[in-house]
């Protein structure tokens, strides 16, 4: 589709990053993602929203799973979003566009990828299962976090909650962070992944970031 010289200027150090150049950019921009996320994640969200809107990330379609479109005040990002994700997501990127989004609306038609943040499940993720499209899911307790992510299958993370307390700022913004980066690399490469795995894990508490991954 080619960028605009408007655009050109706004991605200027991402083109210029290697690997991503302008045939990056535009992959971006024509891309969408869904992120769909339970209460107990909605920081995670929020950080993975902020930095896939803040890359040029085309479409980003907004799934609370609790049946609440708002941001709570709890949320250390309330303040940047000013109560208004549509309004905020335009101050950080114009380019980019907020899609409400709620379980059963058919997401494999619509979305090229799937973040899961939480441990429940709902509406149409199993057809997207079946779709063989990027599915990435992430989950946190107290310091810790793992990510999972699979082409077209899905299984629910395996965090040792210490203690089993809520969530720390630190361990959702880094949950969100990591989202949103390999969410980026994933949609940058166009690469075709379809039977390969890759879990990361992270423990704040115990100070260790580990990941892996498989290709069958």
């Amino acid at each position: 589709m080619g960028l605009s010289e408007e655009q050109i200027q706004r991605y200027s150090r991402h083109i210029l990053l290697p690997g991503v150049g302008g045939v990056g950019q535009e992959r971006l921009l024509a891309s969408s993602v869904l992120i769909a996320y339970s209460e107990d994640e909605e920081s995670a969200a929020l950080m993975a929203l902020a930095y896939l809107a803040a890359a040029g990330v085309g479409q980003i379609g907004w799934c609370p799973l609790d049946e609440d479109d708002g941001i709570k005040q709890k949320s250390p990002l309330s303040a940047f979003y000013g109560g208004s994700l549509g309004s905020g997501l335009k101050r950080l990127n114009p380019d980019s566009r907020l899609t409400p989004y709620h379980p059963g609306e058919g997401a494999k038609e619509v979305f090229d990828v799937l973040a899961w943040l939480g441990d429940e499940s709902a509406g149409d993720l199993e057809a997207f299962m079946g779709s063989g499209k990027f599915l990435i899911r992430g989950v946190s307790r107290d310091e810790a976090g793992e990510i999972s992510e699979y082409p077209g299958a899905f299984a629910k993370p395996d965090v040792t909650p210490h203690g089993g307390g809520a969530s720390t700022v630190a361990a959702q913004g880094a949950l969100g962070a990591w989202l949103a980066a390999r969410i980026l690399r994933h949609l940058v490469d166009e690469t075709d992944s379809v039977g390969s795995t890759a879990q990361a894990r992270f423990d704040f508490s115990h100070g260790f970031i580990e990941a892996h991954a498989n290709l069958s």
